[in-house]
């Protein structure tokens, strides 16, 4: 059996892709941060979402931190090509969270994505505020009841304050961009 993960940015899945190294390492497909029609040769699918307002805010925060990285990584491999928009992000991301958001999503940048995009077509999408509860359902496939890891090796966890960068602005623009998703998950801000 093989088993595709969708995996949405900022959704807990550097946790998922650990269990499954840990517990299952020949079951599962993974294409990155990829939609599921690009995927080949799988019996089931999965993703897991996040509410939209917690995912953003995560996002954010987690490519403030890694810009350099990432710079840093293009540059001992020799792919340069995409430094230049890495650079630009980093300084629109300091003019704050709203401009980085409309200059990624300007951009069609994929961890921005409509969760429709994302789910379409999968057969179990999960929560990641329900997590534990919700993957019982791939324990059950993979007949492997371990537990996920507490805390991901590979998590990224950053400290910051939620409701600073949950700013009327903030939920604004996201209402107006994610209404959609907003309402089909009844998701709120706080």
């Amino acid at each position: 059996m093989k088993i595709a993960f969708v995996h949405i940015p900022k959704t807990a899945g550097g946790t998922v892709k650990d269990w499954f190294k840990m517990y299952c390492p020949d079951i599962l497909i993974k294409a990155g941060h990829q939609p599921l029609e690009l995927y080949n040769g799988y019996d089931y699918s999965f993703c897991i979402r996040r509410n939209t307002f917690k995912r953003l805010i995560s996002l954010y925060v987690f490519s403030c931190n890694t810009f350099d990285i990432k710079i840093q990584k293009r540059i001992s491999k020799g792919n340069i090509q995409q430094i230049p928009r890495l650079i630009e992000s980093k300084e629109i991301a300091k003019k704050g969270l709203v401009p980085w958001l409309k200059w990624s999503k300007q951009n069609n940048e994929r961890a921005l994505w409509s969760l429709s995009k994302w789910t379409n077509g999968v057969d179990f999408v999960l929560e990641q505020e329900n997590l534990n509860n919700d993957f019982k359902k791939i324990q059950e496939l993979c007949s492997c009841n371990n537990p996920l890891p507490v805390m991901s090796p590979r998590a990224h966890i950053s400290n910051y304050n939620y409701s600073d960068l949950c700013t009327n602005e903030y939920i604004d623009w996201i209402e107006k961009n994610y209404l959609h998703e907003l309402e089909e998950y009844n998701y709120k801000p706080y």
